[in-house]
């Protein structure tokens, strides 16, 4: 069944199904990274009972802010990655960005996913193209980094899972 309707920063809209692969539930607390506090936030979530919450304070680029050590998943029949994500202050387009690894602790992640432009107190559902699905064969940790622009920043993420897209359009097709 078709449980999403994505346009991606591509451009291209995507139709997507919800895969059964959920990657992190985020149902407790994530590890914390450089300049990121992590905690499970009971009382701000979208799915399940409670969402990953990090706090950033002092943060610079490319401070891993949080992790999550998984079991090992093998992500290469999939497309993409879907998450529930929300911030207290606006990041722009890249400042985020979502990591996956073969390795614990996103020590040296294969995947590294630039995340959109997120406003400010909304939860968002978002969807982006792993780019390289072939080489997802063992994922063993998730985490976010912030990649631009860091400020004190109080970031939630919910539900990340594993989806695949099957069918695209850009704007000339009907």
């Amino acid at each position: 069944p078709i449980t999403s309707l994505q346009v991606n920063s591509d451009g291209l809209l995507y139709i997507g199904f919800e895969s059964t692969q959920v990657i992190e539930d985020c149902e407790d607390a994530w590890t914390s990274g450089t300049h990121g506090t992590a905690t499970l936030d009971t009382g701000d979530y979208k799915v399940g009972s409670g969402s990953a919450k990090i706090v950033a304070s002092g943060a610079v680029a490319g401070d891993v802010l949080a992790y999550e050590n998984i079991t090992s998943l093998d992500l290469r029949d999939f497309t993409g990655v879907k998450k529930w994500i929300k911030v207290s202050s606006t990041v722009a387009a890249d400042d985020l960005r979502l990591l996956l690894d073969d390795t614990a602790a996103v020590a040296s992640p294969i995947e590294i996913i630039s995340l959109p432009a997120l406003t400010a107190g909304i939860w968002t559902r978002v969807y982006v193209r792993l780019a390289t699905p072939a080489s997802d064969t063992a994922i063993k940790s998730v985490g976010l980094r912030y990649q631009a622009n860091p400020k004190a920043n109080t970031i939630w993420i919910d539900d990340i899972r594993a989806e695949s897209s099957y069918y695209y359009m850009d704007s000339g097709e009907n």
